[in-house]
C-alpha cells in the first residue's frame, strides 16, 4: 500500500526544520570566531608606538636627565625625587635593542604607559605572520617591609584577557629558571621577572660607587612615574642589587 502525500508532509517539514537549525548553529559558531578574531586583533588606542631608532645610540632622556639625577642624587646621600615622564621612558624604548625571536613569536615596538597606580606595556607579537598587540598591566607597591613587588594585574591579547593562564605559564617557566644555578640572584633583571611572575618581592638597594640608596616609595599617575629614594647607612644583610 502507497503512503499518502499527507503522511509525507510531517518527514518533509522535520526535515527542512533540521536544516534550519543546522545553518542557524553554523552562522553562531561563524559569528563566534569572527568576535574572538576581532577581539584578538584587536589595536588598542594606547598603543602608539614611535619608529624604532636606527642606530646604536642611546637616548638624551636617558643619557642627559635620568641617569645623572639618579647618579647626583646617590651621590648627594640626601632623599631624593626622579620623576620619569610617558614621553620619556617611551623615547627609550625607541633606542632599546630588538628581542631575539624566540620560538615562533617575535615581540617588537613597546609601548609604555603611566596611568593612575598602574604602568601599561604593550608590544606587538609577530606568530606566523599575524600581528598580535600583548599588553601588560604592572602594580608596583611596596610592602610594610619596604619590599617591593611587581605585580601582573593583567594580561591581554588584543582585547581578550588571558590573565590565569599566563600567570599560570610564567610561574612555572620563571621559577624554575629563578631557582637554578646559573642565574644571578641579585641581578636587578633577574629579580624583576621572579616579582612579575612569580610574585617574589625583593629589597630595593642599589650601591653606586659604594653609596647605597633604597627605593622608599612608587607613585604611578597619568602620565608620569615618581621614584623616591633614601640614602642607605647599614645594608648589613640585604642583597645590594647588580644591573
Amino acid at each position: 500500500m502507497t503512503k499518502s502525500k499527507c503522511q509525507d508532509l510531517p518527514t518533509e517539514t522535520l526535515t527542512k526544520a533540521g536544516w534550519k537549525s543546522k545553518i542557524k548553529w553554523l552562522l553562531v559558531y561563524l559569528l563566534a570566531i569572527a568576535v574572538i578574531l576581532f577581539l584578538l586583533f584587536h589595536r588598542p588606542a594606547y598603543y602608539q608606538p614611535q619608529p624604532v631608532a636606527n642606530n646604536k645610540h642611546l637616548s638624551q632622556y636617558l643619557t642627559h636627565y635620568l641617569i645623572p639625577q639618579f647618579y647626583n642624587g646617590v651621590q648627594r646621600q640626601q632623599p631624593f625625587e626622579v620623576v620619569i615622564t610617558q614621553q620619556g621612558v617611551n623615547e627609550i624604548a625607541r633606542y632599546l635593542p630588538l628581542p631575539e625571536k624566540s620560538g615562533r613569536v617575535n615581540l617588537t615596538s613597546p609601548t609604555i604607559s603611566f596611568a593612575p597606580d598602574k604602568i601599561v606595556i604593550a608590544a606587538a607579537a609577530d606568530v606566523h605572520g599575524a600581528t598580535l598587540i600583548i599588553t601588560l598591566e604592572i602594580v608596583p607597591s611596596l610592602n610594610e617591609k619596604g619590599l617591593l613587588n611587581v605585580n601582573i594585574d593583567k594580561v591581554k591579547i588584543g582585547a581578550v584577557n588571558v590573565t590565569i593562564p599566563a600567570r599560570f605559564i610564567g610561574r612555572r617557566m620563571y621559577a624554575r629558571r629563578f631557582d637554578s644555578d646559573v642565574i644571578e640572584h641579585d641581578n636587578i633583571r633577574t629579580l624583576l621577572t621572579a616579582s612579575l611572575f612569580d610574585c617574589r618581592p625583593f629589597n630595593p638597594i642599589f650601591d653606586i660607587d659604594g653609596k647605597k640608596v633604597r627605593l622608599t616609595k612608587i607613585a604611578v599617575t597619568a602620565g608620569t612615574l615618581t621614584l623616591r629614594f633614601e640614602p642607605v647607612t647599614s645594608a648589613a644583610g640585604a642583597a645590594i642589587l647588580k644591573y
